[in-house]
């Protein structure tokens, strides 16, 4: 059996063969960006369906747009935290003013950790 290619949507070499041998199915998975490919009957199929995914020029505009959407992302979540601040910064803060601003703001945090995965 052949190699299996990088992923062509993150470029990680973490690729694995996944399946069930007593159903006949089997895929494979990127283990960075979890990408999977389709399910197949055979090892053999699954392979080579994955190998045979996006081209280099495909897989470059893939990446090339994941770029500019994650600045997209980060310049929502900088713009997110720079107004909840603002609108809380003439506040006293209380522990429901605390809770509050925490619950605004966890869509930056959540924002910033889906970033750093990527990175």
């Amino acid at each position: 059996m052949s190699a299996l290619r990088e992923c062509d949507f993150c470029a990680s070499p973490l690729v694995v063969m996944r399946g069930s041998g007593t159903q006949g199915m089997y895929w494979t998975q990127c283990g960075h960006c979890h990408a999977e490919g389709p399910v197949c009957d055979t090892e053999a199929e699954a392979l080579a369906a994955w190998n045979r995914q996006a081209g280099d020029a495909e897989a470059e505009a893939l990446r090339a747009r994941v770029r500019r959407l994650e600045g997209a992302l980060r310049e929502c979540a900088n713009d997110l935290e720079a107004y909840v601040m603002r609108e809380y910064s003439g506040s006293i803060l209380t522990p429901g003013n605390a809770l509050r601003r925490a619950r605004d703001l966890a869509p930056v945090d959540e924002a910033r950790a889906v970033l750093e995965d990527r990175t």
